[in-house]
């Protein structure tokens, strides 16, 4: 099932979040071998997590992660204006009518179901919400 959580509601689903964080750093620190922070519980948190992002998680039948996607406002800090600004010629993307969206992130043996549910997911935040778009870089290798 899909679940819309906010990081300030996490603490109240802790086996989801805990093991969505974990499957993020399976993901990419360990498959696709990006330099992102793993604490010493094998968990993959950055310091976009801490904004209070809305996350779209499938959860599993025992209440485990499945696969998520994490959406934050344009107007705050984000990861395509605080890194990768080069792919915009220098351009900031900043409205109230667009959030980015990252850690795009499956569980091993996610089926491609699991991969639709998450973007049916990201059209209803963008419909519930009244956004326009979404931003978002991923790496090639994810699709």
């Amino acid at each position: 099932m899909l679940r819309y959580l906010y990081a300030d509601q996490l603490a109240a689903h802790p086996l989801l979040a805990r093991t969505m964080f974990r499957d993020r750093a399976r993901q990419f620190s360990e498959r696709l071998g990006w330099e992102v922070r793993v604490d010493e519980g094998g968990l993959e948190r950055d310091q976009y997590d801490l904004l209070n992002p809305l996350y779209v998680i499938w959860e599993t039948p025992e209440g485990q992660h499945g696969g998520s996607m994490r959406f934050l406002p344009t107007t705050g800090e984000t990861m395509v204006n605080d890194h990768f600004l080069h792919l915009t010629d220098g351009v900031s993307i900043r409205s109230p009518r667009i959030w980015e969206c990252t850690r795009f992130c499956l569980a091993t043996g996610a089926g491609t179901s699991v991969a639709a549910a998450l973007m049916a997911g990201g059209g209803e935040i963008l419909r519930g919400l009244g956004l326009t778009h979404f931003v978002g870089v991923f790496d090639s290798r994810m699709t």
